[in-house]
């Protein structure tokens, strides 16, 4: 518990062949939510909602490889090169969680729950459909860790895999990659939850 971790942003990369060549995408979690509506119909992928406030105050540390590169498998969009800041969604879902709608950085005897996020990891694979149009199909994962007050880190993996439609072939990429984003942090939140009801600790 002694040990910290140096966080800092990590700007990585991931990649149609019929737009510029390595035209730079990065995932837009600061949309309003009235935009995360419509981008979710535009792609069709159910949208994750924003989570209601818990009932405890919690502790969150995010890693640096939280943001990372958007693996890219296949032809189809692999010129284009996306950044997926999942920090930035994390932060915000963890933040809407805790009671206070401001973590701490560390256990104490008001912050019941320490969550640690390691790291998280996208793949996306597109394919043509025709029509200048393709399907994206991402799977995002997210890894880290959970402890309570006297107990020991609890490892947790979440993970969702969704197809989003592309419009105008690739444009698109990076909001279909952000809906299943939220999904997993979405994922996240269930699970903090479901651990709180699991323990003699109800946390959230």
């Amino acid at each position: 518990m002694k040990r910290r971790a140096r966080w800092s942003v990590v700007v990585l990369t991931a990649t149609c062949a019929f737009t510029p060549a390595r035209a730079d995408r990065i995932v837009n979690y600061a949309v309003d939510e009235v935009a995360a509506v419509r981008d979710a119909a535009e792609q069709g992928v159910a949208l994750a909602p924003i989570p209601a406030r818990g009932t405890r105050h919690l502790a969150v540390r995010i890693a640096p490889a939280v943001d990372h590169e958007v693996l890219r498998v296949g032809i189809a969009c692999s010129a284009w090169k996306v950044q997926n800041p999942m920090s930035a969604l994390l932060q915000r879902f963890l933040t809407a969680l805790d009671r206070d709608g401001a973590p701490a950085s560390s256990l104490t005897p008001a912050a019941g729950m320490l969550v640690t996020v390691d790291r998280a990891r996208t793949l996306s694979r597109c394919v043509g459909t025709g029509e200048m149009r393709t399907t994206c199909i991402t799977r995002v994962s997210i890894d880290g860790t959970t402890m309570l007050h006297g107990e020991t880190a609890r490892p947790f993996r979440v993970e969702r895999e969704e197809a989003a439609k592309g419009v105008g072939v690739c444009a698109g990429l990076a909001r279909g990659i952000g809906l299943v984003s939220r999904q997993a942090a979405g994922a996240l939140v269930d699970e903090l939850r479901d651990l709180g009801r699991e323990t003699s600790h109800p946390v959230l």
